[in-house]
């Protein structure tokens, strides 16, 4: 039977970190509830997830609607596109019949790679390559926010959207969006229909999505958004600060938001430390609730009560007293 490869390629670095990856997760399964409704789609279409963050990895492999199971999705520093480039390539080398004169192949691939950021890695020749090797697969990709670089995902695809508003209403409409656009091409191979892959998503949800036609540039300047991984000092749990540019040098704290697992040390510092007086803002614990946070001699940054300046330090256990001073901490990169 030939089918209908999608791959779904998704940045999970920690700017997507809260509504985003919540969103995209929910999308998903909504996704796949729809075509589980859905005759044509329930018999041709193949799902499968590749996420890529300070590495790529193919979270499920292409499977049926039916027995596919949506994977967690966790956050991790950097945003490696080109390593997820590398990583679909790869995937779709493997899994995607090809078609012979022996045999008819499956249909031709299609691929959405959504993104919040800017790539932190080298991204040009794997894109090039995936090109040479799948010059066949549709390929949309989707811009979420206002921090993305979008002259970027212009190059991989003349089928690049914006989507600027980044709430759950708008990432549920994607993915109706999404889930609609993949069914309609379903529904036109199981009717024997003459199909095109080739669908212009704007106008199925004009409200949510606009088409990049021209190359905008990188946003200049310094980086949009700091992240600061710490850690309760109460719970000894993981979670990771969100501060965003206010006024050209300094950051203004957005968000706190818990992590599932502690970051690596080799994660934390992907770009260089900055200054504690630069992020402005009273902080806040998801878990206790601290609206102060210090770092320890061992390097470990926590929460503190904000009565009690003597307590221990979750990581290396070291019973510490602290005092209001200037420092510098690892950031991560979104």
């Amino acid at each position: 039977m030939r089918r209908l490869p999608v791959y779904l390629v998704i940045d999970t670095s920690e700017s997507m970190i809260g509504i985003a990856l919540d969103s995209v997760h929910a999308g998903i399964k909504t996704m796949l509830a729809a075509f589980r409704q859905n005759p044509y789609s329930l018999e041709i279409t193949y799902i499968s997830i590749i996420t890529f963050s300070d590495k790529a990895q193919q979270l499920c492999s292409l499977k049926d609607v039916f027995t596919f199971v949506v994977p967690d999705l966790e956050v991790s520093p950097g945003t490696s596109l080109g390593a997820g480039l590398r990583m679909l390539n790869d995937c779709m080398s493997r899994e995607v019949v090809r078609t012979t004169s022996e045999q008819k192949g499956d249909y031709k691939p299609i691929v959405f790679i959504l993104t919040d950021g800017q790539p932190t890695d080298s991204w040009e020749k794997e894109a090039s390559q995936f090109k040479r090797d799948h010059p066949g697969a549709m390929v949309y990709a989707i811009g979420c926010g206002d921090d993305v670089d979008l002259s970027v995902l212009k190059q991989l695809t003349d089928n690049t959207y914006s989507m600027e508003q980044t709430s759950v209403d708008t990432f549920a409409k994607l993915f109706v969006c999404i889930s609609a656009s993949i069914q309609s091409i379903g529904s036109s191979i199981g009717s024997g229909d003459k199909y095109d892959n080739n669908i212009n998503l704007t106008e199925m949800a004009p409200e949510v999505l606009e088409k990049v036609e021209e190359v905008r540039n990188a946003p200049e300047g310094k980086q949009r958004q700091v992240f600061i991984p710490c850690k309760c000092q109460k719970t000894k749990k993981p979670y990771l600060m969100r501060y965003r540019l206010i006024d050209g040098v300094n950051y203004g704290f957005v968000s706190s938001h818990p992590l599932s697992k502690e970051f690596t040390g080799e994660q934390s510092k992907k770009l260089p430390p900055i200054q504690v007086e630069q992020l402005l803002g009273d902080s806040s614990c998801p878990y206790c609730g601290n609206t102060i946070w210090g770092k320890c001699a061992c390097g470990a940054l926590l929460c503190i009560p904000d009565e009690q300046l003597r307590n221990t330090c979750p990581t290396c256990g070291q019973t510490l007293d602290y005092s209001v001073g200037s420092f510098s901490t690892d950031q991560t990169m979104g």
